[in-house]
């Protein structure tokens, strides 16, 4: 009997031994599946990160292409609007000049002929004081057309000073978008267990 007991007191610690050793190992294996899928969790998270990270850049890329795309086109109008206004303002300056040039023939023209009336001591006849209204009428009418042309360059260089700045504008948000391009993108601050936006 006392045998029996004592075999039945060493099945019943080897059992107990097998038990512990395969909970043990039970444990053991639970926790290395749940670390295992932490794992697998993690790197899934910073997969869907980067792949949101990269349809972000591609889209923002997509955007700033689109917006160079506007803005060199909106340039290419402006800088014909600049060019256009320019070769208007040329135009009006080389009539003005035109104007002053013949302004001046008659003026010359006109001292000639009251030099010649005062040469003769006598007065104009009728004839020649038809020539001296002529003249008088002449500058008159030039003296007129110097001033609507001045006031068409004025006009024009104001003007063409607004275009040239609409111009420069648009270099400026051209050269916003290169410097935009051109800087490194921002890391991912989101942490790595946080929600995919």
């Amino acid at each position: 009997m006392l045998r029996i007991k004592s075999i039945s007191i060493i099945c019943l610690l080897f059992l107990t031994v097998v038990v512990f050793a395969s909970f043990g190992r039970s444990q053991t294996a639970t926790s290395n599946a749940k670390v295992a899928q932490g794992d697998n969790e993690q790197t899934m998270q910073a997969l869907l990160n980067e792949v949101h990270q990269l349809r972000l850049a591609i889209q923002k890329s997509n955007l700033s292409a689109y917006h160079t795309q506007v803005i060199v086109e909106r340039m290419r109008l402006q800088q014909q609007q600049v060019v256009r206004l320019t070769e208007n303002l040329r135009e009006t300056r080389d009539r003005i000049s035109n104007v002053k040039m013949a302004q001046t023939e008659i003026q010359n023209e006109l001292k000639k002929f009251e030099g010649r009336l005062s040469r003769d001591n006598r007065g104009p006849d009728a004839q020649e004081e038809e020539q001296l209204e002529t003249f008088k009428t002449r500058l008159g009418l030039m003296a007129q057309e110097e001033a609507r042309l001045r006031e068409i360059e004025s006009q024009s260089a104001a003007q063409l000073q607004i275009e040239r700045a609409r111009l420069a504008e648009f270099d400026d948000q051209l050269d916003a978008l290169r410097r935009e391009l051109e800087m490194p993108p921002a890391e991912n601050k989101q942490p790595q267990g946080g929600k995919r936006p």
